[in-house]
């Protein structure tokens, strides 16, 4: 194989490679922008902030179609890789404006796993002549850089959520406060011991009859 062919084939495989970290930025931030964002429309930082990032997931794909360089291989990996690993923080830790962690659901690992692709796309287009090895390296590395920016990503977003928003008050993904699920769960409680008092006082009553004097 001559030199020119091999030359042209690298830039075919390169190409292809940066059309499926493109594709797949692209559906993230689809999702991200319609689907996750309207599961977090009753809080509103979160709402904007996953509107801004499903459109920064859409903007670097098309930047990148057009121009396949080396600073947007990079922005790539730090846009992906950290809402990947942001991701995984709010389901092992509580996620901000919550005390306990995110729910684990099919919508939210199918994302994980585009920008999973996403990453190892651009890691193989970087250089698409890697042997395993040297991939494993440079994979183990976006990685790396991944959840460094994704624990910056999600210390910010904590540190905000209890201080500049702490005045906010939540709404579930359901629809309903946390104040008013306790209302409900007090209502429920009340309504469990209601029966029981009832009960008591017909015993009493019928007791007090039983002990009327017969004349």
């Amino acid at each position: 194989m001559s030199a020119v062919t091999q030359k042209n084939m690298h830039t075919i495989t390169k190409t292809t490679y940066g059309s499926i970290a493109g594709i797949s930025s692209i559906i993230a931030g689809i999702l991200h922008l319609t689907f996750v964002a309207s599961q977090h429309r009753g809080i509103a930082p979160e709402w904007i902030f996953f509107i801004a990032i499903g459109i920064a997931q859409i903007a670097w794909a098309l930047w990148f179609y057009k121009n396949q360089k080396e600073l947007f291989h990079h922005i790539g990996i730090y846009i992906n890789g950290a809402l990947l690993a942001m991701w995984i923080f709010t389901r092992v830790f509580p996620a901000p404006f919550l005390s306990s962690p995110e729910h684990v659901d099919a919508l939210g690992l199918f994302i994980v796993f585009i920008e999973l692709v996403a990453i190892v796309s651009l890691v193989l287009w970087h250089n698409p002549t890697h042997s395993l090895g040297k991939f494993l390296r440079k994979f183990a590395a976006a990685l790396g850089i991944s959840f460094a920016t994704g624990l910056l990503l999600y210390g910010g977003s904590m540190l905000s959520a209890n201080t500049i928003f702490s005045s906010i008050e939540v709404v579930d993904h359901h629809g309903s406060t946390p104040h008013e699920d306790e209302n409900a769960h007090e209502t429920s409680d009340d309504s469990e011991e209601r029966p029981h008092s009832e009960d008591k006082s017909e015993e009493e009553d019928d007791h007090h009859d039983g002990e009327e004097d017969p004349h």
